[in-house]
């Protein structure tokens, strides 16, 4: 979706919704160098789980958890809330 090609070679998305008249080279150059980086497709990871403390009180034994980066964020985490 991104990279879309034409006779002058990869010109990207962005460089396509300019009006026919600021479509000049410099400035695919320059759409390609930035706002392009913006819009490449994601990709996506579908993750199943909760986030927070394993030991809290609503917490049950068959729950599953989203593991943490390293020790140091595990600790540190913040956790889901909701003041009335």
């Amino acid at each position: 979706m991104a990279n879309s090609n034409n006779a002058t070679g990869n010109t990207g998305l962005t460089a396509s919704l300019l009006p026919g008249y600021y479509q000049t080279p410099a400035n695919k150059k320059f759409l390609q160098a930035t706002m392009d980086q913006l819009f490449q497709p994601g990709t996506v990871t579908k993750t199943n789980g909760f986030i927070g403390r394993e030991n809290a009180k609503a917490a049950t034994g068959a729950d599953n958890y989203v593991a943490a980066a390293d020790i140091t964020r595990q600790n540190y985490q913040l956790e889901p809330g909701m003041v009335v």
